[in-house]
């Protein structure tokens, strides 16, 4: 889906290639000057990880609408509907969750996440989302390197996620997005597409193109995982 105004964007999700459904979910919605996007990826190895994260996209959106809080007490309200849902039924099924609300009058964004699902911005330079992951606890460390950790075995292991604990960390960040690239995505893609290589990709084509080229060397790198990109391009960047 591609809007002609400003900004562009252009979204593509798609199911693994070993997979039974796709468990990814996303949103971007629109309301007087803001938009809002989301990714949301159900843990696997949990229940109903499709259920959590289009749960999470749902009161996502609702909330949106009413516009009456912050991303952060949104992550909050959802984690706690899921954490109930998830007694109700007696099962655990949990997911990510990374939003962006842009204002497109300031080109200002917060960006909400728990989890490793991505946002990234764009420009002559990159800056991207803290993963609340076990490899990026060790980079922070300094235990292993970046590069190692884009190749460690581990490195799908996520250290917290909506639907588990009733209390959770929202790491709550703020980026100017003039004439930037925004893109988020599930881990489906940055598990087997470095960050430099996303960035060249994005900057060098349109959103579509982009999106469609970047699904394809991720396959090509041998991942077998759902995978969805958001990507918003803002003011011109060329």
């Amino acid at each position: 889906m591609q809007n002609s105004a400003s900004p562009q964007y252009f979204t593509l999700s798609e199911k693994g290639t070993k997979r039974s459904r796709n468990e990814d979910c996303f949103l971007v919605e629109t309301h007087q000057n803001h938009y809002l996007c989301a990714v949301a990826d159900g843990v696997g190895g949990l229940q109903n990880g499709h259920v959590a994260s289009s749960h999470a996209i749902s009161e996502l959106r609702q909330l949106f609408r009413g516009r009456q809080m912050g991303l952060k007490d949104c992550f909050h309200l959802i984690n706690t509907s899921l954490v109930r849902e998830n007694q109700k039924h007696s099962q655990t099924s949990a997911t990510t969750l990374t939003s962006v609300l842009i204002n497109v009058e300031t080109m200002e964004a917060m960006i909400a996440h728990v989890g490793d699902s991505r946002a990234y911005v764009i420009t002559e330079t990159l800056w991207r989302t803290h993963d609340h992951s076990l490899v990026e606890q060790l980079v922070d460390l300094g235990v292993i390197t970046e590069e190692a950790a884009f190749t460690h075995p581990e490195k799908h292991r996520i250290t917290q996620a909506l639907g588990i604990n009733t209390s959770i960390g929202v790491e709550v960040n703020y980026q100017g997005l003039k004439n930037a690239i925004l893109l988020l995505c599930s881990d489906g893609l940055h598990n087997f597409v470095r960050d430099r290589d996303i960035a060249t990709i994005a900057r060098e084509h349109d959103p579509q193109t982009a999106c469609i080229r970047l699904m394809e060397i991720a396959r090509t790198q041998g991942s077998n995982d759902d995978i969805t990109i958001i990507f918003f391009k803002i003011g011109d960047e060329r």
